[in-house]
């Protein structure tokens, strides 16, 4: 199998903390890059879950679908 160089613009300080796990894991960057690659293409995508963290949340998912009836009973005893 014939080899090809990948050049990618990265973080310095990403390279490096991530090559300090890779060392941990006995891996350098170049194997710890053709592992990725490898799962892409068994994955046939991202070989793990892209997700945004919801940050906004409505007074209903946060206090629950009946706390406006705790609104009522303040408001009916400021009348």
């Amino acid at each position: 199998m014939s080899k090809v160089r990948l050049n990618v613009n990265i973080d310095s300080d990403v390279k490096e903390r991530a090559s300090q796990v890779f060392s941990k894991l006995g891996l350098d960057m170049t194997t710890a890059v053709t592992i990725y690659l490898n799962q892409v293409i068994q994955k046939n995508g991202i070989p793990f879950d892209l997700t945004l963290e919801k940050t906004h949340y409505t007074a209903d998912e946060i206090l629950g679908p009946d706390w406006r009836e705790g609104l009522d009973a303040v408001e009916d005893e400021w009348e």
